[in-house]
This record gives structure tokens, sequence and C-alpha cells, in this order.
């Protein structure tokens, strides 16, 4: 059964993190790699998602990672593809 997890987190120093994690195989390449226009493992991807959303969450101050699950608070059954953008606070109108 597929599932999903999405949370928003707020840490002292940190800013706020909008987390998205899955149950599915997750990534097997490097974050630079995972966010370089036109890279897809998919058959019938493009491989623009993670470079636009890269781009987006920097033109606005923020970060896109990808935790490994035990560095995050997410739940145990979430332990495929994770990604956080993070923002420093003040970008996020609260």
């Amino acid at each position: 059964m597929r599932r999903i997890h999405i949370a928003i987190l707020r840490e002292a120093g940190e800013g706020v993190q909008l987390v998205i994690g899955d149950n599915g195989p997750g990534f097997s390449d490097d974050p630079e790699t995972l966010v370089r226009p036109f890279f897809t493992r998919r058959p019938d991807g493009m491989g623009l998602g993670l470079y636009y959303a890269s781009m987006a969450t920097q033109l606005n101050g923020g970060q896109l990672t990808f935790p490994a699950p035990a560095d995050i608070d997410i739940p145990s059954d979430i332990s495929g593809a994770i990604i956080s953008f993070t923002f420093p606070e003040g970008r996020i109108e609260k």
C-alpha cells in the first residue's frame, strides 16, 4: 500500500521545513545529481521536477535537501524518498 507523508516543521534557528516523504524505493543518487536538469531514472520522466523545485526554493531564500529517515521527525513507515524544503524564518507567513 502506497503512503505519503507531508509535514511542516518549525525548528529554532533552522526556520520552517516542508517535508514530503513516501514509502517507495527512495533515491539512489547524490543530491547534486537529483536536481540536475533532465536527469531522471523514470522511464517516462523528463527530469525537470526536482530541478524546478530546487530553483524555486533557492529563489525564495530556501534550500532543498534530501534527509535520511533517521535525520528527521517522520513516521517509521516512511522510508523511501524524502525531500525537505527549508526556508528561513520570515520568508513564509505564519
